[in-house]
């Protein structure tokens, strides 16, 4: 991971939540499809699930 980390397109954040939202409209892709120009607004969140219960 340490190796990655130096390169500088990517970028590591830990964190159980993190919000990326877009200043301007950028083109997207959801499942293979192309989106129109749009503003996003993204949320990621860490949900954990114990298969064993």
């Amino acid at each position: 991971m340490d190796r990655i980390c130096r390169v500088k397109q990517f970028h590591y954040f830990e964190s159980s939540e993190i919000d990326v939202k877009t200043q301007k409209p950028e083109y997207g892709q959801l499942d293979g499809e192309e989106l129109n120009k749009r503003k996003f607004y993204l949320k990621f969140k860490v949900d954990n699930f114990n298969l064993l219960q």
